[in-house]
């Protein structure tokens, strides 16, 4: 989790260089981790690694710039004019400018949508100070990844009319809530001129509000301000906040939305650790995404070897089995030799099966072996011994020679075979000694 830190740069420092005074503050989970320092802006490395918080910690580092360094504006355009904003907004703001467009880097975000209109706010800076505010800070081994306005940020929930008071500056609550940043001789001018446009009502109580803190510091300034507010008849009352204005600056950015705030940090100056890290991001989830590619990839090929594997063996296999029905099939002995798998085994089966079916003359060998296997000898007088079988395949009929002990056997015999539902015929009967050898035709009745 990154911790943040928050950069103050006062409005009494300016222009910027190398020894400009900078107020910082450390938070952690929320809430201040460390008060509130000051210090040189090219002395904070040397300061941020006493407190062991090196270049390669994960710091968040905001910086709030005062009206001396940001122009912060609220502007309301309709959504035809929001379409083209990127390219319209320097003109939209140009009255409010008193440097040249090219000189400027804007940032802009929605405040709020009434139908067609659209709340803007609108920050500005000038380039020349921009650049020697990121080179200072580079210079410190720190990239910041928000830069804002603190009159973008500073709020108070508090009736009537609010001023905050710091040295030579002000910041002026707007009749639209927001704050202007002014210097403080311009504070009674602006107000009577806000009165006369009756956007402030002459009775609004004024809040004049300064930091407990340095208190010794601003009671001349917020005396000063009262003073010249009470001559044009002003009601103005004085309080002080608990903490400092950096503070309470930090308070205000954690409690809202960053998304919705107008970060300098932005076009040609965005922060290039946004694009490294996003860089290192796309680059992890690359090489994430390669080493599952090339896992499932690996994963995919080794099932393939092992299908193919196993399709041959189980091929080899029904080759085996298919020979030993069909041994003259060269076709498939050659294959099984050479390129096995190159023959659909099952497609040859059931052709095979198919020619043996429809055959027109294909022989009664098979079925009529069965009828005769099952014709009961039990009713034969004598004991039946099988001598010799052949099939005639032009008359498809079996002749059978056998030996029995009578020929009242062989009648016996010829007669079960008859009930059996078969035709047969005795062809001889030779009687020797005590046996008989007998030749019988059997067939299927027509």
């Amino acid at each position: 989790m990154n911790q943040p830190l928050f950069i103050r740069i006062p409005p009494d420092q300016y222009p910027l260089h190398e020894h400009t005074q900078i107020q910082w503050q450390l938070f952690s989970e929320g809430t201040p981790s460390h008060s509130v320092s000051i210090s040189e802006i090219t002395s904070l490395r040397a300061q941020l690694d006493e407190l062991e918080i090196n270049a390669s910690s994960n710091l968040e580092v905001i910086i709030f710039l005062t009206g001396r360094l940001v122009n912060h504006q609220r502007k309301r355009v309709n959504k035809k004019q929001h379409k083209h904003l990127d390219s319209a907004l320097p003109y939209l703001m140009e009255d409010g400018l008193t440097d040249e467009l090219k000189q400027l880097h804007f940032a802009q975000s929605v405040h709020d949508q009434q139908g067609n209109d659209i709340g803007l706010k609108v920050s500005s800076i000038r380039h020349a100070d921009m650049k020697p505010l990121l080179n200072l800070l580079n210079s410190q081994q720190l990239s910041p990844q928000i830069i804002v306005a603190e009159s973008e940020l500073f709020d108070m929930d508090h009736e009537g009319l609010n001023i905050w008071v710091e040295q030579g500056a002000a910041l002026v609550q707007q009749p639209d809530d927001g704050y202007l940043a002014m210097t403080t001789t311009a504070v009674p001018f602006a107000l009577l001129n806000a009165q006369e446009n009756e956007e402030y009502p002459a009775t609004a109580p004024i809040t004049l509000w300064h930091s407990e803190i340095e208190d010794h510091v601003q009671n001349e300034a917020v005396n000063k301000v009262a003073s010249s507010l009470a001559q044009f008849g002003w009601p103005v009352d004085s309080r002080t906040l608990p903490v400092t204005l950096l503070t309470h600056l930090a308070q205000c950015f954690l409690s809202c939305s960053p998304s919705t705030l107008c970060n300098l940090r932005s076009g040609d100056y965005k922060d290039p650790s946004f694009h490294q890290n996003k860089h290192r991001l796309k680059s992890r989830l690359l090489m994430l995404a390669g080493c599952w590619l090339l896992l499932e990839l690996g994963i995919r090929l080794g099932e393939g070897v092992y299908f193919q594997h196993q399709a041959e063996q189980y091929w080899q296999d029904s080759a085996t089995r298919y020979l030993q029905s069909f041994p003259q099939d060269r076709q498939v002995q050659e294959a099984a030799e050479v390129r096995p798998g190159s023959v659909d085994i099952q497609t040859r089966l059931q052709s095979r099966l198919n020619a043996a079916t429809i055959e027109p003359n294909a022989p009664a060998f098979l079925p009529l072996l069965a009828k005769l296997s099952n014709t009961d000898e039990s009713d034969s007088q004598g004991q039946i011994k099988p001598e010799s079988l052949s099939f005639n395949h032009s008359q498809q009929t079996l002749q059978l020679e056998m030996e029995t002990d009578s020929l009242a056997s062989v009648d016996q015999y010829l007669a079960t075979l008859k009930q059996s539902g078969l035709k047969a015929q005795l062809d001889s009967a030779n009687q020797s000694d005590n046996r008989v050898i007998a030749r019988l035709t059997i067939a299927h009745p027509l």
